[in-house]
């Protein structure tokens, strides 16, 4: 890096050189860069090509699956929930070992078994882990067919300062990872527990899953505090999901 000492102040590109100003004092770079030509020809780039076709492998399908919960993610409030999901799509990218390296899908490494321990353990917000959060445990029945959550205590439940009551729901997606088809949705009706610390034990719940017709299917519960006001039901500024089933067609996994 070399410094103008020139009355003349130039920024800008000429002959192989950049002038930019800094710290009030004129800075000479030599122009750098990737050769556009060589990035996708020279074999020495060949690491950097395999990697952004992951990335862009993994940030596609993440923005299909964000875009299928558009109607809860915000109600999270997490901030970068994009970066969370994109970052759980590339460690399941690179499980794909159908394809070669710089052609991996997502879809292939989504059918392996560490791809649905990976799914069922995230977690969208880092700072709240939902088991953490909710004080109940739920299990599915043999057929996978409906989910039911043991009875729990209410001062089990985390809840922030306000509420009364807590709502769970079950939602089932649909997904074509492979072809990115208009994602299906089917909602669960809204269960709805008092947090009262006088109530006595609710009692277990079960919630039905409807199977779609897709290549891949994500179930998830999303919680939602509430603070009953009159005759009304207000949501509490935050909300919480969480993977609790995948299930792929004709698939071992």
């Amino acid at each position: 890096m070399g410094k103008s000492l020139s009355i003349l102040k130039i920024t800008g590109h000429f002959e192989g050189l950049s002038f930019y100003e800094l710290n009030g004092q004129i800075v000479v770079r030599r122009t750098g860069g990737f050769d556009s030509k060589k990035l996708k020809t020279d074999p020495k780039y060949a690491r950097v090509r395999e990697h952004n076709q992951a990335f862009t492998e993994s940030s596609i399908c993440g923005k299909y699956f964000r875009q299928a919960l558009k109607s809860y993610l915000p109600k999270l409030r997490v901030s970068y929930v994009h970066s969370r999901v994109l970052g759980l799509f590339q460690q399941i990218t690179q499980l794909d070992t159908q394809n070669p390296k710089g052609a991996l899908r997502f879809f292939e490494g989504l059918k392996t078994p560490q791809a649905h321990a990976l799914v069922q353990n995230f977690e969208f917000d880092s700072a709240m882990a939902f088991s953490a959060l909710w004080g109940g445990t739920g299990q599915w029945n043999a057929s996978q067919t409906t989910y039911t959550l043991n009875a729990i205590k209410p001062k089990q439940i985390q809840a922030p300062e306000g509420a009364t009551h807590v709502g769970l729901r079950l939602i089932d997606l649909g997904l074509d990872f492979e072809q990115l088809g208009p994602a299906l949705i089917q909602e669960g009706n809204v269960q709805l527990f008092s947090l009262n610390p006088k109530s006595s034990e609710h009692k277990a719940v079960v919630l039905t899953t409807k199977e779609l017709n897709a290549p891949s299917q994500m179930s998830l519960l999303f919680l939602e505090f509430y603070q009953a006001q009159d005759q009304d039901m207000i949501p509490c500024a935050k909300a919480y999901l969480k993977v609790i089933k995948l299930k792929i067609k004709n698939s071992d996994a």
